[in-house]
């Protein structure tokens, strides 16, 4: 067994995130996770890409802002 103990809150310290396919439920939720937890964290990047004609930003903000989890 080793000695050495993962701190997750520790580890994303001054770290940029990229998160794919970020309007989906379970990057939402590591999102979130994320932020209240990890609250040095450099920068989160999301991955979103246009659908049906509706512009990333706006997924960005029907679909991850106004999230329930949010």
């Amino acid at each position: 067994m080793s000695n050495y103990n993962l701190n997750v809150k520790e580890f994303w310290k001054g770290r940029n995130l990229l998160i794919t396919g970020s309007t989906g439920f379970l990057a939402k939720v590591i999102v979130e996770k994320l932020l209240r937890t990890c609250p040095d964290i450099e920068k989160i990047y999301v991955m979103v890409r246009p659908k049906r004609k509706v512009d990333p930003m706006q997924r960005v903000k029907d679909q991850i802002i106004s999230s329930l989890c949010f």
